[in-house]
């Protein structure tokens, strides 16, 4: 009695059987590109988008923190208020620093007016220190609510608008991101 499974395959089968197999390795490969590469690539530029406004919103609470502690000043006279002052300009340089440094670089340079508008506050800052400083509280109050406060209202404006427009940046990147995993 002659057994069938005996008798070598025909050519088709062969070529199904490598056919199929071929199908199969490729079906891997692709799913560990998927795997690896893609759905990680996609993770890391949704994080980058998500760190980008966070920076934004923070580098907007320092700002305001600031204007705050510059009123407390005014109000109380407290030297140690000062001090206050510039650890938040620091935090907030450093900061706006690395939101610049984490945008695409024809945008980073979208900060360069805003910067100039942070400055001119901080220059009316140094002026009501400077007033209060040498007792004139009058002086210092009036510039604290007079020219520091414009220069900060253009400031906060500039600042606001672009930390709006990197939230929107970074919503329709993640919006992209969630789109493509689907």
């Amino acid at each position: 009695m002659t057994s069938s499974f005996t008798a070598e395959p025909s050519p088709r089968r062969r070529r199904l059987v490598w056919l199929m197999a071929s199908l199969s390795a490729l079906a891997l490969l692709t799913s560990a590109v998927l795997a690896f590469y893609v759905l990680p690539r996609e993770h890391r530029v949704s994080s980058a988008a998500i760190d980008r406004m966070e920076l934004a919103i923070h580098t907007e609470e320092l700002f305001v923190k600031q204007a705050a502690v510059q009123r407390e000043f005014l109000l109380t006279g407290d030297v140690a208020s000062l001090d206050e002052f510039d650890g938040l300009e620091r935090e907030f340089v450093t900061a706006v620093d690395g939101l610049r440094r984490s945008l695409p670089p024809d945008e980073g340079s979208k900060y360069d007016t805003a910067i100039a508008a942070y400055e001119a506050f901080l220059s009316d800052h140094s002026k009501v220190v400077a007033a209060a400083r040498a007792g004139n509280h009058e002086e210092a109050v009036a510039l604290g609510l007079g020219q520091a406060k414009r220069s900060w209202v253009a400031a906060e404006t500039r600042f606001h608008g672009l930390h709006e427009d990197v939230a929107a940046d970074a919503r329709r990147e993640l919006d992209t991101n969630a789109t493509r995993s689907t």
